[in-house]
């Protein structure tokens, strides 16, 4: 191919100057015959073999074959930048490198995390041995007996229960008649020998001189509220005795949490009739006392047992009260180890069962992430250095050292070493042109420098400007010239098609009818035609594939009589010259 383009370069010069030649020739004859003829005349030329070249042209723009903006993968802050602006470098150079302490961190944590991950799925798959298996059963065991102690401390809570209200029975009974006689006996009338014998709540009221008309309305209030919440106390305490006859330590466990709660509220009740007692007395005492009257004994021995009284029944109160909530505690506890126990049975059972597939899929899914993990964190670390992808130019630098740096941002811009000419075809040209096709270019700034390309790429999609459609066409250079530079004007020509040792014939000898092509030939002085069948061609010749032999005389002009030139028209743009030998100018009369 390189001949061939050698040949076709040769050839474009000599045909500019041959045509130049030939035209100056034809002119000058065909002026003298027609002066000297009223004949018809007829210029030939005779059929010959040689390379015959077709192309398009274009003029365009040199650019680098590829630019492109150095950005970080990661960020952080630039520890090391190895390149500066206008520097030719190889591609693999370190251009530069960010901080890598956070991202080396973030690496042996994954590294850390994956080996723990694939640890796990060992041991999961791994067969369990006799250690395992006598820890399992020993926690199996272990389990049930929490929950046979919990069973038996639920047991034992009824039993310490049902012994709490006992223990109350021993002296509710005894504090519910000394509440009762602080109302209702006549206790204080008979130490005082007062006659006739009233009850104390009587008493107390009589007591109450007529002309405190106040006092005796509030103590008569404060002994009616101790009265009602005596009804109350009476009523709970009896029924609550009641039950408690009836019950035993063997009752149901249902029975005996009953009892105990019916107790706490007589009790609570006790309590609250005996709050209600002491505001009576001591209201009583303190009229007492700011008269100066005596206080009868009795009334200060009340006053000591309500004392006594409320400090046992509080007592009994938080007693049953701590067994109430034990009750609670035991049944949690209960449950708990129910449910512990079960666990440990269902772990045991697993373990002789060997690993579930699920349970080896999901430790097996662990394992990937982690992998992913992993991965991504040395490819985090990698990302922290950054190279140079190929050779080529440093266009401009956009960083320092020690600048924050993140993928958003443009580190440098960095260019090949490798040019373009960027041109652009009308869409007539642009169906000739492939890729791989060769091309020769020529530079406006640079004389004499022409450089041999090759068609890199062609768009597929035309861009239309009112109304032209063109085609955008990479040709890169298959040398590089230190003088030539982005940005210069350049003018190429590109090799469509070309064929060597073909007979061709000018294009103004090829004529048209019905479809089909045919050619005059001059034979012993008579003009015939011949059909042919054509081929490529360009500016000047065309292919003839059949019809025609080397040598064979063809019409490519005719001056009529009347001096009238006839000439075909060419019809193709390239460039190439054909081996054509001279034209002839014949006379017929």
């Amino acid at each position: 191919m390189k001949s061939l383009w050698d040949l076709a370069l040769k050839k474009k010069l000599l045909s500019v100057i041959i045509l130049a030649v030939l035209a100056v020739v034809v002119y000058f004859i065909v002026g003298a015959l027609s002066q000297n003829s009223g004949q018809t005349q007829y210029a030939t030329a005779a059929v010959e073999k040689g390379t015959l070249i077709v192309s398009v042209s274009g003029s365009g723009q040199v650019l680098a074959s590829e630019e492109i903006d150095v950005k970080p993968e990661v960020s952080g802050n630039l520890s090391f930048v190895g390149i500066k602006n206008g520097e030719a470098i190889k591609a693999g150079r370190l251009m530069f490198k960010i901080d890598e302490k956070d991202a080396s961190r973030a690496k042996e944590e994954a590294a850390v995390a994956l080996e723990t991950a694939r640890l796990e799925l060992e041991d999961l798959e791994e067969p369990p041995d006799e250690l395992e298996l006598l820890q399992a059963e020993n926690g199996l065991r272990k389990a049930k007996q929490a929950k046979e102690d919990a069973e038996d401390a639920i047991a034992s809570g009824y039993e310490d229960a049902f012994g709490s209200v006992t223990d109350v029975f021993f002296d509710l009974p005894g504090i519910m008649e000394e509440l009762e006689a602080i109302l209702y006996s006549e206790e204080i009338s008979q130490a005082e020998n007062i006659y006739p014998r009233t009850w104390n709540k009587s008493y107390f009221l009589n007591s109450v001189l007529g002309n405190n008309a106040s006092e005796k309305t509030e103590l008569e209030t404060l002994i009616e509220l101790a009265e009602k919440d005596y009804g109350v106390a009476r009523e709970k305490y009896e029924a609550n005795f009641l039950n408690y006859r009836d019950t035993s330590r063997y009752s149901e466990s249902a029975v005996i949490e009953e009892l105990l709660n019916e107790t706490l509220n007589a009790l609570r009740a006790e309590a609250e009739l005996m709050k209600r007692e002491v505001n009576m007395i001591d209201f009583w005492t303190d009229y007492r006392s700011s008269k100066n009257l005596k206080t009868p004994a009795a009334v200060t021995s009340y006053q000591t047992e309500l004392k006594s009284y409320t400090s046992k029944v509080n007592g009994f109160i938080n007693d049953l009260l701590a067994v109430r909530q034990s009750f609670k505690d035991n049944r949690s506890a209960a449950l708990d180890a129910e449910y512990a126990a079960r666990e440990k049975e269902l772990a045991l059972e697993d373990l002789k069962n060997g690993p579930d597939e699920i349970d080896i899929k999901t430790k097996e899914l662990q394992v990937r992430q982690k992998e992913d993990a992993f991965a991504s964190a040395q490819e985090s670390l990698k990302n922290c250095s950054i190279y140079a992808p190929f050779d080529g130019v440093v266009a401009k630098m956009n960083i320092s050292s020690g600048d924050a740096v993140s993928p958003s941002v443009s580190l440098a811009t960095f260019i090949t070493n490798q040019k373009v000419v960027d041109l652009s075809l009308n869409e007539v040209d642009a169906t000739a042109v492939k890729a791989g096709q060769k091309a020769m270019i020529l530079f406006d700034a640079i004389e004499g420098l022409t450089i041999s390309g090759e068609v890199a790429e062609i768009d597929a999609l035309g861009e239309v400007s009112q109304g032209v459609v063109t085609y955008a066409v990479k040709v890169i250079f298959d040398v590089e010239d230190e003088r030539i530079k982005p940005g210069m004007s350049a003018s190429v020509t590109i090799v469509t098609d070309a064929k060597q040792d073909v007979l061709m014939v000018a294009n103004s000898a090829i004529k048209s009818e019905n479809n089909s092509q045919y050619v005059e030939i001059l034979e012993n002085n008579a003009v015939s035609r011949r059909a042919i069948e054509a081929g490529i061609s360009n500016d000047e010749s065309t292919e003839v594939v059949s019809g025609l032999a080397e040598g064979d005389l063809v019409i490519t002009q005719t001056i009529s009589a009347g001096g009238q030139t006839n000439v075909s028209q060419s019809r193709n743009s390239g460039f190439g010259m054909p081996g054509m030998g001279g034209a002839v100018i014949r006379e017929f009369r």
